[in-house]
């Protein structure tokens, strides 16, 4: 499996969740290596860690993709 097709079964996964287990980034971490077992994805990091940055950036309201900057949710008017 490609690492952005991990990726967006990894998003989907998270987002099916109800919206109160997906909050923090406890949560999150938790989830990471819940899941990390399960997936065989290319890459030369360790897959809990990417996982939890996929799943941090989605909490933070990043982009998961491209890198476009999105200011911190508290300097947004």
């Amino acid at each position: 499996m490609s690492k952005s097709q991990a990726q967006a079964m990894v998003l989907e996964r998270w987002r099916a969740l109800p919206a109160a287990e997906r909050q923090t980034y406890a949560q999150a971490i938790a989830f990471a290596a819940k899941l990390a077992p399960e997936l065989d994805f290319e890459t030369l990091g360790r897959p809990p860690k990417i996982i939890q940055g996929w799943l941090v950036r989605e909490i933070n309201g990043v982009p998961t993709t491209g890198s476009a900057p999105v200011p911190p949710r508290g300097l947004v008017r």
